[in-house]
């Protein structure tokens, strides 16, 4: 009786090569669920004093989403978390990204109960392609310029300087956000959101030890936020 290795000798190579693909994707995506709820469960923890709740996560091909229900008192009317990890179940893919130097991203999203004053984009240097889509808007914005860190790390466009300079001026939200840099890839506050998105959008790369200090900023800017008097009050 013949071995079972001699069977698989007798399959043809490209039946040998499909099934070893086949095995490697089914491998990587449950390896990629199970690294995206880990990286969602762990982004959650410092968000449990803003969220009465959270919603059963999500998953649309290969991102995960996981949807906060706001307190009463919390700033935002909604809250977004979504998990990009790596491909991993394409294995050249993922290696390539391994070759860049890609890394797994996640993103918060919010809806404030008060609409932003002004607009202001805080873009990273070194990942300027989250900008594809909006460089029209992007154009119109005026650039504030920096010095030191913040202008090595990022391009800041606003629709209102004096407003975001005052913004910025923020002792905490400039700590988080050099604390943060290698991190953040995009901060995207907007006074006027005209399709899909949300108001307050920001893209930060996984990294388990600044996960806490990226929530803290993104919740910091929008406490920083320097609305009118007049409008506190609507």
């Amino acid at each position: 009786m013949a071995e079972w290795w001699e069977y698989v000798l007798a399959l043809s190579p490209s039946v040998v090569i499909l099934g070893l693909y086949l095995a490697s994707y089914l491998i990587g995506k449950r390896r990629n669920k199970a690294f995206a709820l880990e990286m969602l469960s762990k982004i959650a923890v410092p968000l449990n004093d803003f969220c009465d709740s959270f919603e059963k996560v999500t998953q649309e091909k290969e991102r995960y989403q996981l949807v906060c229900r706001p307190t009463k008192e919390a700033p935002m009317r909604t809250m977004v978390v979504l998990g990009i990890p790596l491909g991993r179940p394409f294995i050249i893919a993922f290696i390539w990204d391994k070759i860049k130097k890609n890394k797994d991203k996640y993103t918060l999203s919010a809806n404030l109960r008060l609409r932003p004053p002004f607009s202001i984009e805080i873009l990273s240097k070194k990942r300027k392609k989250v900008l594809k889509g909006d460089q029209e808007y992007f154009m119109e914005l005026k650039e504030i310029p920096t010095t030191g860190w913040l202008n090595e790390y990022f391009i800041i466009k606003t629709s209102d300087r004096r407003m975001a300079i005052k913004m910025l001026a923020n002792k905490e939200l400039l700590a988080l956000l050099a604390r943060t840099r290698e991190q953040t890839l995009w901060l995207s506050m907007r006074d006027e959101v005209k399709d899909v998105g949300m108001q307050f959008e920001s893209i930060f790369e996984y990294e388990e030890e600044q996960i806490e200090n990226t929530v803290d900023l993104f919740l910091k800017i929008i406490d920083a936020i320097p609305y009118p008097k007049s409008w506190k009050n609507l």
